[in-house]
């Protein structure tokens, strides 16, 4: 049996996964849009004070996947 020693997270590397969850539960339609952005402030919080060019790269993503989770709604609407 092998025993594994626990490796510690850096808050960088939590903050990135979780908004890459986020992200692609919004991709998939999970979940909306405006649930995620109230779950993800903090993490976004805590990666722009740790790396801004990857709070700027991430929070792009996410503006993005928002807005075609948005777009998708609108057009299931007037079909």
């Amino acid at each position: 049996m092998k025993h594994y020693i626990r490796q510690n997270k850096s808050i960088e590397s939590i903050a990135i996964g979780k908004i890459e969850m986020g992200i692609n539960s919004i991709r998939k339609g999970i979940r909306s849009g405006e649930d995620v952005g109230a779950d993800l402030d903090y993490f976004f919080n805590q990666l722009e004070k740790v790396n801004k060019a990857m709070y700027e790269d991430l929070f792009m993503k996410y503006s993005i996947a928002r807005l075609e989770a948005e777009k998708k709604e609108i057009n299931e609407i007037h079909s």
